[in-house]
């Protein structure tokens, strides 16, 4: 059994996934073995398909500015830090 992803020309819609037009998934068998996919059916690799090209097409359109890696780490640093602190305050 092969699963493949394949892109669709743009204004091709697809109701398998959603109308997006953007991908596809294809499929020749109702359950997949551990070694095909991590998904025991083709509805739920489907399933995960679709969410997973809403997800891509949200954040594409979504036309907020982005946040520099730099800002993001030190956040996560400080969130980090004051995590560790609490735990070394807590055991002393």
């Amino acid at each position: 059994m092969q699963i493949r992803v394949i892109p669709i020309r743009r204004g091709v819609t697809s109701g398998a996934i959603g109308g997006s037009g953007r991908c596809m998934l294809l499929s020749m068998k109702k359950t997949l073995s551990p070694i095909e996919s991590e998904f025991a059916t083709t509805d739920e690799a489907e399933a995960y398909h679709r969410w997973f090209c809403a997800k891509i097409q949200a954040s594409l359109a979504d036309s907020r500015r982005g946040v520099a890696h730099d800002r993001v780490m030190a956040e996560i640093d400080a969130v980090i830090e004051a995590a560790e602190s609490g735990l070394n305050a807590k055991r002393s």
